[in-house]
């Protein structure tokens, strides 16, 4: 029984070749997309996972995309201070670029 459907499968990517295809880079660029989308959300959910109560970090930034920017600047200090002083925030840290550290 199986036999028979290669040989009409066989028969049918003979007739239309183009057809074929078709359909076949339209479910690769499908089955691509899809996949970089799964590990796009797991790499957005295992964000800072390594840390010990990691249930309990937020990242904070400053998000320009609302006038347009495409682009998600590092927020300051003296915002992070300020945010501390006014919420329910326990704790901050900031990361920095190590070859800043070497003109300071």
């Amino acid at each position: 029984m199986i036999v028979n459907y290669f040989v009409t499968a066989t028969r049918a990517i003979r007739n239309d070749s183009q057809h074929f295809f078709l359909n076949l880079i339209g479910l690769s660029i499908g089955l691509a997309a899809a996949i970089l989308m799964a590990l796009f959300a797991q790499h957005e959910l295992s964000y800072d996972k390594q840390h010990p109560d990691s249930e309990r970090v937020y990242l904070g930034h400053t998000d320009y995309t609302a006038v347009g920017l495409q682009v998600i600047s590092i927020s300051s200090f003296k915002l992070a201070e300020k945010i501390k002083n006014n919420s329910q925030i326990e704790d901050i840290f900031r990361l920095v670029n190590t070859w800043k550290l070497d003109k300071e």
